[in-house]
């Protein structure tokens, strides 16, 4: 029997009484969940203007690690994502900033090729320097397809740097957060 994560968040969340930290040092985020939370009618049209609303939405700490699941195929997965219908037969590439992201934003989200393409798309496009602005006093590590790149403005610009101790081979986001 599988619980629904975000049911399962908030049933924790009305278990805990607790005054908000008055820091946060560190954001962890699961980054699919984050996305498939975010609700349609509220995201920009554009990826580049996805990309920056997700990052606003992320950078909450000076340490922040965006967590991405892995796809692979075959996966012992596979079964429960079909349950949950996966449709990889919808095939959208992402090809820049200016592209319209789909109107049917969630049936996307059910394809895995779209949500790697998604997660790759983000990772590289965050890395310009057209982001400094939002990356500034913050270290971003996007663990992604079994590598973690972490981002981070210096006197240059921003700069994308592999950090090979942080790779893994986690298939959910959430085993790695753990």
């Amino acid at each position: 029997h599988t619980t629904s994560k975000s049911l399962l968040s908030k049933h924790l969340e009305n278990k805990v009484q607790s005054e908000a930290p008055h820091r946060t040092d560190v954001y962890i985020v699961d980054a699919m969940y984050l996305v498939q939370s975010l609700e349609p009618k509220d995201l920009p049209a554009s990826y580049g203007a996805l990309a920056r609303y997700i990052l606003g939405r992320i950078c909450q700490a000076p340490h922040v690690d965006f967590i991405c699941d892995l796809y692979p195929v075959p996966s012992i997965k596979e079964e429960e994502q079909e349950k949950r219908g996966v449709d990889d037969d919808l095939n959208i590439s992402i090809k820049g900033a200016h592209q319209k992201r789909p109107k049917d934003f969630k049936r996307a989200l059910k394809s895995r090729k779209f949500k790697k393409a998604l997660v790759a798309f983000l990772r590289q496009e965050w890395s310009k320097d057209e982001y400094q602005n939002i990356l500034q006093g913050h270290e971003l590590y996007v663990n992604f397809d079994k590598n973690c790149t972490k981002q981070s403005v210096d006197e240059h610009g921003v700069k994308a740097e592999e950090v090979n101790e942080l790779q893994n081979s986690h298939e959910e986001a959430d085993t790695l957060i753990a």
